[in-house]
């Protein structure tokens, strides 16, 4: 035990002080820290009356062009619509062209009755956008044109364009939760942000566990290890060494992204001058098994890792022998974010309950509120004697592997030797 110790402590030391961790690790940080604020700057903005489609209260509309024969959408009716630009009425098609190609103008409408075309000097997201606010404009002039020679009055029917009803979206046969759509929303994007952090930990981790086995090896370092200590401690020494490591980068990270978080909803009350608003918090059970499937599918892959690195002896077979683990890693990340949009099914909830899979689909299952209580801690239990299963048959592979040098065996072939 003495002897994993020693091996824990120098490989935690080891990769904290790397310069890959402390780059990785101010990154997270900066993100914790800066991503909660940009609904903050939003709201400041929007305050201070500079949210989009304002520019032309504050002597910023950009020159813009219209050609309308029938005169239905004049310079007044497009600027109620599209305050961010100034209209100036054009001859027709060809001139409006002409504007756009030489700058004069940032955009140019033609209309022929109720169908137009937009010129745009170049394709861009915004587009789209702006198209949506158009189709929006034309169908409302549509409707004021229609319902004029019936005798309804322009505000009437201006009236019937912004009715827009009190709703509530609930999913009456959800597993677990209310099913409300808006606290949905919010519980997919701490999954997918979740999910994300849990993929990219076990890629940059398992990735180092390979490169260090891999390199003892190369340079004949293992040679001297396995004489003091027993192969199987430097693999667990190793293992839990690099895991205590990514466990300290997370709570880092969620720590701030916790403190951010809080200082911005308190910020935004304050912009806002509302009594009440609804925060984006991470609920406690959530962080709580969050780090639960982290060290459990930590421990299952790494311990893959460490297995298959002892076959190498190569830096050059270092990636071909990361692909099988990081295949599994890939796949269950995949699943877990195609299955967010149907967190319910049966095969996403039987998927959920198999070891490799279990710490990204169950913890997906369990954000979106579609495991139970007691499906969380079976899956938790299964990850565990996964875990304990996969550290015996990869202790058994790394003794054998450590003094294989050579070309890395099949996986066949791996299989024959435990046999043996």
């Amino acid at each position: 035990m003495k002897q994993c110790k020693t091996v824990l402590v120098f490989e935690y030391l080891t990769y904290i002080k790397s310069k890959n961790f402390i780059i990785i690790s101010i990154l997270m940080l900066l993100l914790a820290l800066i991503l909660p604020t940009v609904p903050t700057a939003k709201s400041f903005l929007d305050g201070r009356g500079l949210q989009p489609g304002a520019a032309s209260q504050t002597g910023g509309a950009m020159p813009a062009v219209v050609a309308d024969s029938a005169g239905v959408f004049t310079p007044d009716v497009l600027r109620q619509y599209l305050p961010s630009y100034t209209f100036e009425v054009c001859a027709g098609a060809e001139e409006a062209e002409t504007s756009v190609k030489s700058g004069q103008s940032k955009i140019a409408l033609i209309f022929v009755e109720f169908n137009y075309t937009l010129l745009i000097p170049n394709m861009s997201l915004n587009s789209y956008t702006l198209g949506d606010t158009i189709d929006g404009m034309v169908k409302e002039m549509y409707l004021y044109s229609r319902l004029t020679p019936l005798g309804v009055s322009e505000e009437t029917a201006r009236g019937f364009r912004s009715f827009k009803p009190e709703s509530r979206v609930l999913a009456v046969n959800a597993d677990g939760g209310d099913g409300d759509r808006q606290r949905y929303m919010s519980s997919a994007a701490v999954s997918y942000a979740l999910e994300f952090i849990l993929y990219f930990a076990l890629i940059l981790y398992g990735q180092y566990i390979v490169i260090s086995v891999v390199r003892e090896k190369s340079t004949k370092t293992m040679e001297l290890l396995i004489t003091s200590a027993k192969p199987v401690w430097l693999m667990i020494g190793k293992v839990v060494g690099v895991g205590l490591a990514g466990l300290t980068q997370l709570t880092a990270t969620i720590t701030l992204a916790a403190v951010s978080l809080a200082v911005n909803g308190a910020a935004r009350k304050n912009i806002t001058g509302l009594v009440e608003e609804t925060a984006f918090e991470l609920p406690p059970h959530i962080i709580i098994f969050l780090f639960v499937f982290f060290v459990l599918g930590f421990f299952i892959y790494a311990f893959l890792y460490a297995g298959f690195a002892s076959t190498a002896s190569r830096m050059e077979d270092a990636n071909s022998i990361a692909a099988f683990p990081m295949m599994l890693v890939v796949a269950a990340f995949m699943v877990s974010i195609f299955g967010m949009s149907n967190p319910g099914a049966l095969f996403v909830k039987i998927i959920s309950y198999i070891p490799l899979f279990t710490p990204m689909v169950m913890f997906m299952r369990i954000c979106l509120e579609t495991a139970a209580l007691w499906e969380a801690v079976v899956g938790a239990l299964l990850c565990l004697a996964a875990a304990a299963g996969l550290g015996v048959l990869s202790a058994k592979i790394y003794r054998l592997g450590t003094l294989m040098y050579g070309k890395p065996p099949k996986i066949s072939e791996i299989w024959k030797m435990l046999g043996e």
